[in-house]
């Protein structure tokens, strides 16, 4: 069934599954590796209402939605999944998620709403909406929204940057860059509708495609 735990605190690796139900954490840890994830479908979502720590890896499988506060791999990825459902903080909050040493992934069904994200080496979000407030990336950046909007708050990235909406008719979505997007590599922009971008700069070639239209405040 279902699992409401208060406190966790593992010595080696942590491993949690709730197999007919919610899985819901206030707050774990791990030396090692950490795992929590959910089976059945149907509202199984798995929640961290404080903090999730882990000394290698942290993977989220959840089979409704993941509402996670944060998340954090001090060494190795952090990989969370809800293809089925939301990517999100808990309630009205974003999903703050730290890489160290590693990459982050985050694939969502029809939101990934993020904070504050740190990642060491790539960050890819994949879900139908996406927004991020704030995004520091030691690789590359990938943000594909298939159904719906990007928002980007903030983004300051080592590598290049691609940020793309792909769906089509009522599925349309803009790209949004709120405040600046910073790149050491090539930016890459596609909007299925139109492109809204605040202060964009990069070493590397820009290339802004949009099926509507652009506004621009600074592409340098």
């Amino acid at each position: 069934g279902s699992a409401n735990l208060t406190g966790v605190d593992s010595a080696g690796a942590l491993a949690l599954t709730a197999n007919n139900g919610a899985l819901i954490v206030d707050i774990a840890k791990a030396a090692t590796t950490a795992e929590l994830k959910t089976i059945a479908p149907g509202g199984t979502d798995v929640t961290v209402n404080t903090s999730l720590t882990s000394g290698q890896a942290a993977t989220v499988t959840s089979r409704g939605n993941a509402r996670l506060s944060d998340v954090k791999a001090t060494t190795g990825d952090v990989i969370i999944s809800a293809a089925n459902g939301e990517v999100t903080g808990v309630g009205a909050g974003a999903a703050k998620l730290t890489a160290v040493t590693g990459k982050i992934d985050v694939t969502g069904g029809t939101l990934a709403r993020l904070g504050d994200v740190d990642s060491k080496l790539d960050l890819k979000v994949a879900a139908d909406t996406i927004s991020v407030n704030k995004a520091i990336v030691g690789g590359n950046l990938t943000l594909d929204a298939d159904a719906g909007n990007v928002i980007l708050g903030t983004g300051t990235v080592t590598g290049s940057s691609t940020i793309k909406t792909t769906g089509a008719g009522a599925s349309a979505g803009d790209v949004t860059i709120g405040t600046t997007l910073s790149s050491g590599g090539a930016t890459t922009i596609n909007s299925t509708r139109d492109a809204a971008l605040a202060s964009t700069t990069s070493t590397g070639p820009i290339t802004v495609t949009a099926v509507g239209a652009t506004t621009a405040a600074l592409l340098k």
